[in-house]
């Protein structure tokens, strides 16, 4: 996770490239099967803000996958953990009109 949050940080095309190769479906997979956790969901989380923030086509393979679900269950599961909920939280503005905005700052380095 940690290599595929680092390639879509700040590159759009990393970002297309590894959406079209089945990253976010991938993401949530893990999610779902690592939902005890807290790190892989931390991590999962990370990567799942960068590949799609600001990528519509990226959005819709999360909605797609599950991914808006598996966040909900990572925030449930992970009530105590802040950097889990901090990460949800981020993922969940990368879906709203927030981050675009820069109402809400936040990459995840």
């Amino acid at each position: 996770m940690y290599a595929l949050r680092k390639l879509t940080n700040t590159d759009e095309r990393n970002r297309t490239r590894t959406g079209t190769a089945g990253a976010v479906e991938a993401v949530a997979a893990a999610m779902r099967a690592h939902a005890g956790s807290a790190g892989v969901q931390e991590e999962a989380l990370s990567a799942l803000r960068n590949l799609t923030a600001n990528h519509a086509a990226n959005k819709t393979r999360a909605v797609t996958a599950g991914a808006v679900e598996a966040v909900a269950a990572a925030m449930q599961a992970h009530a105590g953990s802040a950097s889990v909920q901090e990460a949800a939280c981020m993922v969940l503005c990368a879906h709203t009109s927030l981050c675009s905005r820069g109402t809400l700052r936040g990459e995840h380095t």
